[in-house]
């Protein structure tokens, strides 16, 4: 299959209120970028959005890469079993040192062209196993009554997982989360995220005070992740780590006593094909893994619906996001239905996509 065109087309979504990413107000508004492969008979898409706070690649950036790779990828054939994800997709760019984004908008482009030539969603390209209707971690986010209400509301729609964030006042964050717990007991499971605010004895502080009746997890609770075992040991709460995958490898990992889960962001982590091959390791070595959005557009998020429908254990999903915008690039919403998204019938072709809320590059 060769690559007979290769458009680039930005977006800005307006947001709902300020989104602020480990402490980086990303304003009223998302940037990101669509990637538009065309072959003989079929078309893909992609997304690069890098997230302030959390990417270290800028939107001019990102532009100039995808410029770069228009111009080298026009008319290039695609090498043979990408969708294998075991190395590939490293090998074809060679030497090019893409940044995180660049890669997962490219390989995600290329993969649904893929899928689309074959009439299949991206999900039955990449896996003869899997499952197509992805659960969801509902969202929490306000003050103690705000996150209440909408944790009632989120329970009779059907979620069974929920995630908070905490880390910003600790006696505040054990008011919540003592509430909650006595609110969703027996309903549904919480999953905090300090994002690496705490130091150690806050952690266990916190720990103790609000116990574990209700809390699957606490992910990234401070920075040091070797002071997990001392604090797994002293509070037996399973830890997930997010951010620490950008710097630490899962060698480094696997001894570490009281990891239990790995949340995988693939937009900052540097794309589909190394997200995958994390996820298998992963699994080999008993750690479970779980697909979580970077507050990408509807492609991003259908696009990650469909690589968590490949995880080897139905694991809640983090991609609840698209509710914190006011619009979308896509036509038809995307839906999450008694805390699931459905992905059996949902491909992504241009037909799909709102093009007045986009800007071609030339």
């Amino acid at each position: 299959m060769k690559i007979t065109s290769f458009d680039i087309y930005q977006y800005t979504l307006a947001l709902k209120k300020p989104l602020y990413v480990r402490g980086t107000k990303v304003d009223t508004s998302r940037q990101g970028f669509l990637i538009h492969l065309k072959s003989e008979s079929s078309e893909g898409i992609g997304e690069s959005a890098p997230l302030p706070g959390l990417s270290t690649e800028t939107l001019k950036d990102v532009e100039k890469e995808l410029q770069s790779l228009r111009k080298a990828l026009v008319h290039q054939s695609l090498p043979e079993h990408l969708e294998k994800l075991n190395g590939q997709f490293a090998s074809w760019m060679g030497e090019t040192k893409l940044s995180p984004s660049v890669q997962f908008g490219i390989e995600t482009a290329v993969l649904n062209l893929m899928a689309n030539s074959r009439h299949i969603p991206l999900y039955r390209l990449l896996t003869h196993s899997f499952h197509e209707h992805i659960r969801v971690q509902g969202l929490l986010h306000g003050s103690k009554t705000e996150i209440l209400n909408q944790a009632k509301e989120l329970v009779t729609e059907g979620f069974h997982e929920l995630k908070l964030k905490v880390g910003e006042n600790l006696k505040e964050d054990i008011e919540k989360v003592k509430a909650l717990s006595v609110l969703i007991q027996k309903t549904a499971l919480l999953h905090l995220d300090a994002n690496q605010a705490w130091t150690l004895n806050d952690a266990i502080h916190f720990s103790n005070e609000v116990g574990l009746v209700t809390i699957d997890y606490i992910e990234e609770p401070f920075k040091n992740i070797q002071d997990i075992p001392e604090f797994f040991m002293k509070t037996t709460i399973p830890v997930a780590l997010d951010e620490s995958l950008l710097k630490t490898t899962i060698e480094d990992i696997r001894p570490l006593d009281g990891v239990e889960t790995l949340n995988l962001k693939p937009t900052p982590l540097g794309g589909i094909e190394k997200a995958h091959q994390i996820m298998e390791k992963a699994n080999r070595l008993a750690i479970t893994t779980l697909i979580s959005s970077s507050y990408e557009s509807g492609v991003g998020i259908l696009t990650l619906a469909n690589l968590s429908g490949c995880t080897p254990r139905d694991r809640c999903a983090g991609l609840d996001t698209l509710k914190y915008f006011q619009e979308d690039i896509l036509k038809e919403p995307i839906k999450i239905e008694h805390g699931k998204i459905d992905i059996s019938q949902r491909r992504i072709e241009m037909k799909d996509i709102r093009l007045d809320l986009l800007k071609k590059i030339v």
